[in-house]
């Protein structure tokens, strides 16, 4: 009954989602354009309005309105240029060629500039394919590309007046969808496995779940702040959900410092009889998390369940156990008081946030928002920056043309008339490194084949039209949602809606599935080869220097943690939260690129082995770091020998970045030094600087043994 209960939860909550506005708004903006081909009774001009609103869908990004116009007004005047000169160019095979190698370059280096312009750069070449297969009962290019600027302005018509109804809508759903993500998170560190196996898949699911909960920062971030939406400059709404951002990032923060010490955790719990109590007061933030998002999805005040009792008497049981024993009392006592004491202060932050009970105007007013988001440069520099084969947009850009025009020679050669498919596919599954296209390969054919024999079981049930529209609206809906979070449940839908709607324009089921699955086969296979053999990209060649930027920026924020230990409250807060963003922005890359990694092939099993322990490693470097913060400990002073300690670290990550970057030398010596510092000190910040000295200790020797191997060296 739990598992059904949950799944209702969690399906009753998609409707609430970005995810499923996205689907949704595409959706209404499709039907209406379609519509123009019913009141003319002219099926191939609705296909063309219907494709439009299709195409502007792609290519829209939230944003304010104003961003929002821009983006939509550059992005109609590509659409319809490709698509007129397309047209234009059906009739001469060479030029066409040209024109597809030209297009599938140009528009794929629009990834050097950021999410906003790969959508604008996607969506153009969608154009391209919707455009470049002729439909027989048009054949005049002002009605052609007349019927897809309607379904263009069509879209943009109904995305910018679903904005003006609820401009704050998306923020709020995206604060949402990461308060869910880091109850997600909650429950992931609950989980205890005991083989090596496990422990390992448990660990990539919480690599996962960290670079959704970093998207989600970066999309709050693009929304609130890049945007215009400061913490001054708008609504006490849109202040409310700076400060919810600002109170979810520091508890991120918090959770991250959890996993410290897993190990000596889990033991004492283990030996205590108290691992029950400690689950349950885990569940309880990760229901409280829960709440907070179903209060701002539904715009209601929270009223959370929260068991302060059962709280306190766990802390009194677990400090009780520990009072004897200086150690646990430092390693897990400590710590576990500081958890939750800092969780529960931010959860109830708000809470209160949310119901409007705390006065926004003394909060984080002198962080300077506009410095923690990514700017991108529009302009030719950039682009000419990138047009060498240094360049991995460059490489990709060149194996997405190339892989285009071979289709289409091959489409020519063989009189394929289903190039428009293949074409399509190569654009949405070919990306700029191995990993990731081999993924989206496997993930679009699966979904394909799926999608084609539930269109098939659909059609062989009913050919009744009426009833088939309605399977076709379901199937848009959900393709355009579950496509960002679930590629292949997406592509199934997609499938299914192309298959009915190909059975009510032309009829004939069996040839439709057979173009659609022979298109999809096709494309795979030119990606997946031409990834692999054509200027591949290899991540394992990218993860040294990922490593090396993870820990530059470990190090700022250590330093800077050092130095807030030693000042008042009054240290430069926005400096050690920037730098703080860098390491969680770092992890994330680095989790990423270890998860691709293990989708290429002549990757040794040594490699793998050392960098999954590498990646563990820095991530304990960098809860451990976090947890310095997290002690909210000021005006420390520091002992003799937690000075020697610091010292030790220091010079610890001058070898490890020397290291990174390539630098030979012994480090036997430095190595043998490090119990000299050894202090019988059991104070929390001690044990930290004694756990990042053993942390830092194992690394250097990780990095000292991964460099022997081929894969490192290349």
């Amino acid at each position: 009954m739990n598992v059904i209960r949950q799944y209702i939860e969690k399906s009753t909550y998609f409707l609430f989602t970005t995810y499923f506005s996205r689907g949704l708004r595409m959706a209404t903006a499709m039907i209406l354009s379609g519509m123009v081909g019913v009141l003319t009774n002219q099926i191939a001009l609705g296909l063309l309005s219907f494709s439009g609103a299709l195409v502007a869908g792609i290519g829209d990004s939230p944003g304010t309105l104003r961003h929002k116009k821009n983006t939509q007004l550059l992005g109609a005047f590509f659409y319809t240029l490709v698509a007129f000169i397309t047209f234009l160019l059906r009739p001469f095979p060479i030029m066409m060629g040209f024109w597809i190698a030209i297009c599938t370059f140009f528009f794929s280096m629009f990834f050097i500039y950021g999410s906003r312009a790969v959508n604008v750069g996607t969506a153009s070449l969608l154009s391209l394919c919707y455009s470049v297969t002729p439909i027989q009962t048009i054949d005049n290019v002002w009605i052609h590309t007349g019927a897809m600027l309607f379904g263009i302005l069509i879209y943009a018509v109904v995305s910018l007046l679903l904005w003006r109804i609820r401009p704050y809508r998306i923020i709020e759903q995206t604060i949402s969808t990461n308060l869910r993500n880091l109850a997600d998170y909650v429950n992931l560190l609950n989980q205890v496995e005991e083989d090596i196996h496990s422990q390992n898949k448990l660990l990539n699911k919480i690599f996962d779940k960290k670079t959704q909960i970093h998207q989600n920062h970066e999309d709050i971030r693009e929304l609130l702040l890049k945007l215009r939406f400061n913490a001054k400059g708008f609504s006490t709404r849109g202040r409310r959900m700076t400060l919810i951002f600002i109170a979810l990032v520091d508890l991120y923060e918090n959770l991250i410092a959890l996993q410290i010490e897993h190990t000596i955790l889990q033991k004492t719990l283990d030996d205590s009889g108290l691992q029950k109590s400690f689950s349950e007061n885990l569940m309880q933030i990760n229901h409280a998390l829960n709440q907070l998002s179903w209060a701002i999805t539904l715009d209601q005040k929270p009223n959370l369940d929260w068991n302060e009792e059962k709280l306190q008497q766990f802390l009194t049981q677990i400090r009780s156990y520990c009072q004897n024993n200086e150690e646990l009392e430092t390693q897990v006592s400590e710590p576990i008081q500081l958890f939750f004491d800092n969780i529960s202060m931010q959860i109830f932050n708000i809470q209160k946030i949310i119901t409007g009970n705390i006065e926004t105007e003394d909060t984080s007013e002198d962080l300077q928002l506009d410095q923690f988001t990514r700017h991108y440069r529009y302009d030719w520099n950039t682009l000419k920056a990138n047009l060498n084969l240094n360049s991995t947009i460059f490489r990709h850009a060149l194996r997405v043309s190339s892989a285009s025009i071979l289709a289409y020679i091959c489409a020519l050669y063989f009189e394929i008339n289903y190039f428009s498919w293949i074409l399509l596919t190569i654009i949405l599954i070919l990306k700029p490194v191995f990993g990731n296209t081999r993924n989206f390969a496997i993930q679009r054919i699966v979904g394909t084949i799926i999608g084609c024999l539930i269109a098939f079981g659909l059609i062989h049930i009913t050919d009744n039209t009426l009833i088939l529209s309605v399977f076709i609206t379901i199937c848009i809906i959900g393709a355009y949602s579950f496509i960002p979070i679930n590629y292949k449940i997406g592509v199934g839908f997609l499938s299914v809606f192309v298959i009915l709607m190909m059975f009510i324009e032309q009829g004939g089921v069996i040839v439709n599935v057979y173009h659609r699955i022979g298109g999809t086969s096709i494309a795979v296979l030119l990606s997946f080869v031409m990834s692999y053999v054509f200027l591949p990209t290899w991540e394992h060649q990218k993860f040294p220097a990922e490593l090396l930027k993870l820990f530059k920026s470990d190090k700022q924020y250590f330093t800077l943690n050092i130095q807030s230990l030693q000042q008042s409250k009054d240290a430069d807060i926005t400096a050690i939260k920037l730098a703080r963003k860098e390491v969680l922005l770092n992890i994330t890359n680095v989790s990423g690129i270890f998860q691709r990694m293990l989708a290429e092939p002549k990757l040794s099993k040594e490699y793998r082995s050392l960098a999954y322990d590498l990646v563990t490693l820095f991530n304990l470097l960098s809860s451990r770091i976090a947890a310095l913060r997290t002690s909210q400990i000021h005006d420390y002073q520091f002992s003799k020998e937690e000075n020697n300690l610091i010292n030790y670290l220091q010079e610890s990550l001058t070898i490890i970045e020397q290291l990174l970057e390539g630098q030979e030398f012994s480090t036997t010596a430095h190595v043998k030094k490090k119990d000299i510092f050894t202090t019988n000190s059991h104070h929390i910040i001690t044990h930290n600087l004694q756990e990042l000295k053993n942390i830092s200790t194992q690394i250097i020797k990780k990095i000292r043994k991964i460099s022997q191997c081929e894969e490192w060296k290349n």
